[in-house]
């Protein structure tokens, strides 16, 4: 995990914290039940200067959060599944395309009838992720499936 912040106080991180991130990738690697990539390196940008998001490749992924995440913990809990989602994204969506957003090259435009397969498989897995590897507890997973669109149908 490569971190930076708008500010050096921001990056202090403490063990458990670090742990719990170390955890998910454990945890992926037993979800998934294989590694496809040489390495993977998590870019993490703790920062209200970036817009925040994630962003997806192969063997790494951009990830941008409120800057308080490790020093205000209990304050950024929500944010703490970007980084099990965007990993996830390494198996489903790289790894694995679903058929129709698979294009021979950047002439042809995507379809996007199993985006629900890119996107919202990968959501529900990283909440999967995030609570088996500590950076949620129970109650805050159960209360992120509750919110997400879907989920209540």
């Amino acid at each position: 995990m490569n971190v930076f912040a708008d500010r050096p106080e921001l990056l202090g991180a403490s063990a458990e914290q670090l742990a719990a991130y170390r955890a998910l990738v454990q945890q992926a690697y037993h979800l998934y039940g294989s590694r496809h990539f040489a390495h993977y390196d998590f870019l993490y940008a703790l920062s209200d200067q970036l817009a925040g998001k994630g962003l997806e490749h192969h063997q790494s992924s951009e990830n941008t959060v409120n800057p308080i995440a490790f020093t205000d913990w209990n304050h950024a809990a929500y944010e703490r599944d970007l980084l099990a989602h965007e990993f996830t994204h390494s198996w489903n969506g790289k790894f694995r395309r679903p058929a129709d957003l698979w294009t021979p090259n950047y002439n042809v435009p995507m379809q996007d009838s199993l985006l629900w397969v890119y996107e919202g498989q990968t959501e529900y897995w990283g909440f999967v992720l995030a609570s088996r590897a500590g950076l949620w507890s129970r109650q805050q997973t159960l209360d992120q499936l509750a919110l997400a669109p879907g989920y209540d149908q």
